[in-house]
């Protein structure tokens, strides 16, 4: 009994094995219309999905499909996507989704981890030239700068990952780009100005989600106790280079 096929692939061998001559032509026929409508969605500039490659490799493969069907001319492009999604694309795709907090959130958190930490160096350098000048003090005052440094290092690491410290401890994620689609073009909104937006998008005025995925969960704390983690070795580090510098006039 006949077996009926049940791809393109073993109609083309039905085909050519009833009629080699016509089974060619079917196959031609159905390779340039599919050559066709990948031109037409993908490759034209100003397509539906028109892809992200270089101008001369589009034109070539253009050139190329207007006298060939073989499929290993798109093997370029393929190389060329795959590359994009695993240097750029999917990489900045998970960053984004693991991310918890607006741009604007993550650099007030950024930034305060870099005043904390330069405030650091600053009060332990006062500690060490100015305080002795007033009253004999030990250099073990300077123990009392590690949590500046430790913290401050902290929010800067987690900043480094897209993410906020204060948000991760508590699982708490803003809203996604996509999810403020519709907010951001509402009427209610357009009509603020710039800087009420701006200030809007603020963790403490914005609304917080709760993280409901178990795994990115996970994920989020383990950051948040790898941002710690790192905090606490730098500060340590920095409290005993600078205990052991001979800079101390006091005891």
């Amino acid at each position: 009994m006949y077996d009926r096929p049940f791809s393109f692939a073993e109609k083309a061998r039905a085909a050519e094995e009833a009629d080699p001559d016509k089974a060619v032509n079917q196959v031609e026929i159905a390779r340039r219309a599919e050559i066709e409508i990948i031109k037409k969605l993908f490759l034209l500039p100003g397509s539906p999905k028109e892809l992200n490659i270089p101008s001369p490799m589009r034109r070539k493969v253009l050139d190329a499909i207007t006298i060939s069907t073989d499929p290993k001319i798109f093997a370029p492009i393929a190389e060329h996507c795959h590359l994009l999604l695993k240097s750029c694309s999917h990489r900045n795709f998970i960053r984004l989704g693991v991310s918890n907090g607006t741009f604007e959130t993550i650099c007030v958190a950024t930034t305060l981890g870099i005043v904390l930490t330069l405030g650091g160096f600053m009060a332990m350098l006062l500690l060490a030239f100015v305080s002795p000048g007033f009253r004999q003090c030990s250099r073990w005052r300077g123990i009392g700068i590690w949590p500046m440094w430790s913290i401050g290092i902290g929010l800067i690491l987690s900043g480094l990952r897209g993410s906020c410290f204060f948000l991760l401890l508590f699982s708490r994620r803003q809203p996604l780009p996509w999810e403020r689609f519709e907010e951001d073009n509402s009427q209610a909104t357009k009509r603020k100005n710039t800087f009420i937006r701006l200030v809007s998008r603020l963790m403490i005025f914005d609304r917080k989600l709760k993280v409901k995925d178990d795994n990115l969960r996970r994920l989020q704390h383990k950051v948040v106790a790898q941002s710690l983690l790192g905090g606490a070795l730098f500060a340590t580090m920095m409290v005993v280079v600078f205990l052991c510098l001979p800079i101390w006039k006091g005891l």
